[in-house]
């Protein structure tokens, strides 16, 4: 998936010019003890009566946390959480209050019953909290679940500095116990926001807009990271809703009959573990999905890339084009080297099944063309490998699989039919796995000789069995000819290969409309594992 590397950044190398180079390169980095001398670091410490001080300083500030729809799973998008308006310090509270019940549950000295520990503390957690609408008294106020709902809040994105806003904010008294990292200097950012989560907790894989330094204060915060690359692997929600950076993936329970390729994104994450004082470079459309170890705190930086500041103009409109031709010619690559890798049989197979086609073909050649000036030594000519996939495609023209007797004597409707129906019963693109397998000078020696000794199949092959794939590997195979062959040499092989057809125009418009239906098919793969949406192209 190309998920790249995670850069690691200690004591001197933390400076703007590795960090530039960094930035450059587009990968994440890890920028170790960057923000350790940040006063915050002590003074917000919650084992210090961090919050109180935060409290002192910000706690009359209306502010809106987020409460998830499934447990401990915070999804940034509108649909995976639910807003609550509460003061800044009713927050801290119900943190402090969320503390209480730890102890109390795992205190050995506590003789009371668990249930009744738990009433009395969401019952004093709801009555901190009074501007936290969600915890209106209730007959199951006092239940497990109802206690968990009341206290299982997050802050996410507060901000603390806002460009647009001219700086100031509700929270811009936290302001003097953090500055911006020396990384950034030179560097016009655009928002500092707050992060605050009440207990350990997990927030969904997205991606970002921006470039992102994130600075952990308190607590710990373990990442993972993938490339913009990995989408495909990842499911992104469709490109024209409200989450469209979001994974579609549920993270606690991953249904891999739906999002098989989730298991490949698992095994290539990168995973980094930041501690107070850590930064972690996150770059802009990187997906990334955190947890929240216990109580944490963290203070984030964004700012636009260069990329993000080149939108917006009459260019939009081109870029978009060649961001989707650079997406489907990677597909059609990949799609093609899958069936190469796929489409190479053992060797012992080759020489086993080479002997055969090469003693009873020729045999069979010499009694079919008599009087005719073809010479029997071409098929004999061939390697080993070539002649098993010559008989490979004139069995396929016949639709069988076994012999290349008659392969110019049976009808060509009966011939398609019988391949349709092996091709539904197998699943199998023989002629593109030939294609695949053999080198264009190769497969130049195979045409010559099925245009020379088995021209039906030849005409079969190409009008009726081509698949899309085939067409576009057959055309790359010729494109590649074009570039070693001398120019005689090219007219000579086009000029036999060509006269098997009665009209070489239709030949290449079928090749073309095959080709046509092959982008047409990588494109919607395209479509859907980049920008989450399922559409068939039509191909006029």
């Amino acid at each position: 998936m190309g998920n790249g590397d995670v850069v690691y950044l200690r004591g001197t190398e933390v400076n703007v010019q590795r960090f530039g180079e960094v930035i450059a390169g587009n990968l994440p980095a890890v920028l170790v003890g960057a923000v350790k001398l940040w006063p915050a670091i002590s003074r917000w410490d919650p084992g210090r009566n961090g919050l109180e001080y935060m409290q002192r300083l910000a706690g009359t500030t209306q502010i809106q946390a987020i409460t998830p729809k499934s447990e401990s799973v915070f999804y940034g998008h509108i649909k995976g959480h639910e807003r609550v308006s509460l003061t800044f310090g009713s927050f801290i509270d119900l943190i402090i209050s969320e503390s209480r019940v730890e102890q109390a549950s795992t205190s050995p000295s506590s003789n009371l019953p668990t249930d009744i520990v738990d009433s009395y503390l969401a019952q004093e957690t709801c009555s901190r909290a009074e501007s936290l609408t969600t915890c209106s008294p209730s007959a199951d106020q006092f239940g497990t679940s109802r206690k968990l709902h009341c206290m299982e809040l997050y802050l996410a994105q507060v901000p603390i500095y806002n460009r647009e806003q001219e700086g100031e904010t509700a929270l811009s008294p936290l302001m003097q116990d953090i500055s911006t990292p020396l990384v950034l200097d030179g560097i016009e950012v655009w928002n500092i926001n707050l992060w605050m989560s009440m207990k350990s907790s997990r927030s969904s894989t997205h991606y970002d807009p921006y470039h992102n330094v994130l600075c952990v204060v308190a607590g710990e915060k373990r990442v993972m990271l993938w490339s913009p690359s990995a989408a495909p692997y990842l499911y992104p929600l469709p490109v024209y809703g409200e989450a469209s950076n979001h994974s579609g993936v549920d993270m606690i329970a991953p249904d891999y009959d739906i999002h098989p390729r989730f298991r490949m994104a698992l095994q290539k994450a990168k995973i980094v573990t930041l501690q107070p004082g850590d930064a972690l470079f996150i770059p802009e459309g990187w997906y990334h999905q955190v947890d929240n170890v216990g109580v944490t705190i963290a203070v984030n930086f964004w700012w636009p890339s260069q990329l993000s500041m080149s939108l917006g103009s009459a260019m939009d409109g081109y870029i978009l084009r060649r961001v989707v031709s650079s997406l489907l010619d990677r597909e059609k690559r990949r799609i093609l080297k899958d069936k190469t890798e796929s489409s190479s049989p053992p060797r012992e197979t080759l020489l086993t099944e080479s002997e055969s086609i090469l003693s009873s073909g020729g045999k069979y050649l010499s009694d079919s063309l008599k009087g005719k000036h073809s010479k029997v030594e071409d098929i004999q000519d061939l390697t080993v490998e070539e002649a098993l996939h010559l008989r490979s495609l004139v069995a396929t023209a016949l639709g069988e699989t076994n012999t290349l007797a008659s392969a110019d004597f049976r009808r060509p409707e009966d011939s398609n039919r019988l391949h349709q129906k092996q091709k539904l019963i197998t699943g199998e693109d023989p002629v593109s796995e030939v294609f695949a397998s053999l080198g264009a000078l190769s497969l130049q020696r195979v045409l010559l000789v099925m245009a020379t000794q088995f021209p039906r199949s030849l005409r079969i092959l190409v009008m009726d069995m081509l698949s899309p794939a085939a067409a576009e590997l057959l055309t790359m195979k010729f494109e590649e000819l074009d570039g070693c062959l001398e120019a005689s040499h090219q007219t000579e092989f086009y000029g036999k290969f060509y006269s098997v057809f009665e009209n070489p125009e239709a030949v290449m418009a079928v090749l073309l409309e095959k080709k046509e239906a092959f982008a047409a098919e990588a494109l919607r793969k395209v479509m859907l594992q980049f920008l989450g949406l399922s559409c068939c192209p039509v191909v006029a």
